[in-house]
């Protein structure tokens, strides 16, 4: 459940701005944005609410400047104590990470 961050810079007289990020058809994303800081779940000003791989928030106009950006996986696998250590099952793949693209757009007025 590790929380990447990325920032990017909007462009005075940026409208119609829209961030997105889609991932891999078995990961639950959560997309973030602050425009003071990083967006982290605590202080986020936007945060998408729903579960999936596909994520967006979108806004007809926008400040311009540094926005930053965070992308969570939800997914986690199963952890269980044993004798020789934890054993993990379930969605072990987001162990290594799982594939997603980041896109921001907007018009110019």
């Amino acid at each position: 459940m590790q929380c990447h961050h990325f920032a990017v810079f909007i462009p005075s007289g940026a409208v119609n701005v829209r961030f997105e990020v889609e991932g891999s058809e078995d990961a639950d994303l959560v997309l973030r944005l602050n425009r003071q800081t990083y967006a982290f779940p605590s202080n986020a000003e936007y945060v998408t609410e729903r579960a999936g791989n596909m994520q967006s928030l979108s806004f007809p106009s926008f400040d311009f400047g540094v926005t930053y950006v965070s992308v969570q996986c939800m997914n986690k696998p199963s952890v269980e104590n044993t004798d020789y250590g934890q054993e993990y099952s379930g969605q072990t793949e987001v162990l290594n990470g799982l594939p997603y693209v980041i896109k921001v757009s907007w018009d110019n007025n």
